[in-house]
Order: C-alpha cells, then structure tokens, then sequence
C-alpha cells in the first residue's frame, strides 16, 4: 500500500489496533461528532469493526482510512482518508481531529494530501467531499 506524502506538518499511517485509543477519543467526542453521521459517539465496539474494516480496506484497496500523526510531536492528531461509505462507487474524502487540533488547518492539509494521493498514485478522477 502506498501512503500519501507527508505535508508540513502531518504524516499519515494505517490504521491498526495501536490506534484504537485515540479512535475511541476522537469519535468518542460528542461535540465532535455532532457533525458526523447520525451525530452519537462511537462505542469500543464500533471502533473495533471501524478497525476491522479499514484494515480490510487498506489490504483489498490499498487506500482508506489514515491516522494523522504531527511530524513535530509523533502524537496522533485524528484520521483522515479516501473511503467508499455505504459502498458508494466514488470515493471520499473523510477527516477527523481532536478538538484540540481544530482551527489550525490540519484538515485542509491533510485534506490537499490526500487528494494528491488519490489523484497521482491512485488514478482517482473524481473524489467526493461533503460538508
């Protein structure tokens, strides 16, 4: 599996069960997750089939869900990645970070990297975002 550059302050890596800690913190976030999906914190169950999934994912695709990992630091900010929701036939681009970590511009540049990926090593012409 490729992974997409590091940009200047993040680097990216598969998601695996070492992840699961800060998984739980960041989707287990409330204020966090009033803007994602039906708006309800992730379970440990739930992170554990997210785990599961994406480990899929990354073997079957060789893309999907990415931990975002501050280059300065070695701490993990959030996730961030190209996934098909629902079995959507075209791509996503999805992001989560800490609370801690909003208003920095972190999604926007992890957000510019992963749309690199997709597009250069992927050959992905269309890639969905949603607000």
């Amino acid at each position: 599996m490729t992974q997409p550059a590091p940009s200047a302050r993040l680097s990216f890596e598969p998601m695996g069960p070492a992840h699961r800690p800060a998984l739980l913190e960041v989707y287990g976030d409330l204020a966090a997750m009033r803007w994602v999906g039906d708006g309800t914190a992730i379970t440990e169950e739930e992170c554990d089939q997210w785990l599961e999934v994406t480990a899929r994912n990354l073997a079957t695709r060789g893309y999907g869900m990415l931990a975002l990992r501050s280059r300065a630091t070695n701490e993990v900010l959030g996730f961030a990645g190209l996934v098909h929701p629902g079995g959507q036939e075209e791509p996503e681009l999805k992001y989560a970070l800490g609370r801690g970590w909003w208003g920095q511009g972190l999604a926007t540049e992890a957000g510019a990297a992963l749309l690199a990926w997709g597009r250069e090593s992927l050959g992905m012409d269309r890639i969905q975002a949603t607000v």
